[in-house]
């Protein structure tokens, strides 16, 4: 993205200290910016350059293989759903705390990104920048054959709608629980008379060289944190991820000081925020997708640990924020 905006004559040393990003670590590439940095960056950078589909910009990538090693296993694979799981299982490496997720289901193909960090609250940008990568990269592997069916976004429409059609040539929706794009399933098996099936294997070893290389010890609640931001939310689910039984589960988090019924309460409150401020949803909408059975009981529980109603929150201009 640096490249880009410098590529055309755009002063990023601003947007990058806004940020809380050193230019030192970006000229070097020699280690990871933080999640919440980058996407900060993002929307400082659109901001500062009056793009307001900064995102989409970017995110029309012409050849994937020109993007280094990521994007040349891609490009080399032996079929578009090998690629996209190649993609999904090593983009952690690249880039922390998020989801890249192939479904395949009955006659369709939904291609999912979420930022897991469910803190992160203004995070437009990145979210057009990835679906747009995505539908890119889909683009270039099929020959312009696959366009998507739908576009899934979990902000407000920004702009005008025509903005975002003509963009994707297809029906886009607002507002929804993750961003997605939905593609029908014919041609994702289609084979790849390009494919160099070696090259990609070797590609594949490299990065998970790579990640057992890098590989660090976490707590289980900041683990449990990144499920439960993920969209995982019964107790069940978490510990069977994990490869523990529910009742271990309790007891390392209570050795940690916490409780599984805290960290959900708080999983829930942050996606609050976010979909009180990104989006235009209904409270009573809000609510039922946390939920909650009655908008009051979300709006008690939500005053409790903010000390502001919902309604309160969304209006307060001492935020400053939007999607």
């Amino acid at each position: 993205m640096v490249d880009w905006l410098r590529a055309r004559n755009v002063k990023v040393d601003a947007a990058l200290n806004a940020a809380g990003i050193d230019l030192a670590l970006v000229d070097e590439a020699q280690d990871f910016v933080p999640l919440a940095s980058y996407v900060a960056f993002f929307e400082q950078a659109a901001e500062a350059t009056g793009i307001q589909h900064l995102g989409l910009k970017i995110g029309k990538i012409e050849d994937p293989a020109n993007l280094g090693l990521m994007g040349t296993l891609f490009m080399s694979a032996p079929s578009l759903v090998d690629a996209l799981n190649y993609f999904t299982q090593h983009l952690h490496v690249m880039q922390e705390g998020t989801l890249n997720r192939l479904t395949l289901c009955g006659d369709t193909a939904e291609i999912e990104y979420r930022v897991l960090d469910a803190s992160i609250l203004t995070r437009r940008q990145d979210a057009e920048f990835s679906i747009a990568a995505n539908t890119s990269f889909v683009d270039a592997f099929s020959g312009g054959r696959l366009r998507p069916r739908e576009v899934h976004l979990e902000h407000s429409c920004q702009g005008t709608y025509a903005d975002y059609q003509n963009y994707f040539r297809c029906d886009v929706f607002f507002d929804q629980p993750t961003n997605r794009l939905i593609y029908d399933r014919e041609g994702f098996n289609h084979r790849n008379p390009a494919s160099r099936p070696m090259l990609a294997e070797l590609i594949s070893e490299h990065f998970a060289r790579s990640s057992r290389n890098e590989a660090t010890v976490c707590d289980l609640t900041g683990r449990v944190q990144m499920l439960l931001g993920g969209g995982l939310s019964r107790e069940a689910d978490v510990a069977e991820e994990l490869r523990m039984s529910v009742s271990t589960l309790f007891r390392r988090l209570k050795a940690e000081g916490k409780s599984f019924r805290q960290l959900a309460l708080e999983e829930r409150m942050v996606r609050a925020r976010r979909m009180l401020l990104a989006t235009d949803r209904p409270i009573v909408d809000i609510a039922l997708m946390l939920g909650y059975s009655e908008s009051s009981s979300f709006t008690r529980a939500f005053r409790k640990v903010t000390g502001m109603t919902p309604n309160s929150y969304r209006r307060a201009p001492a935020q400053g924020m939007s999607a």
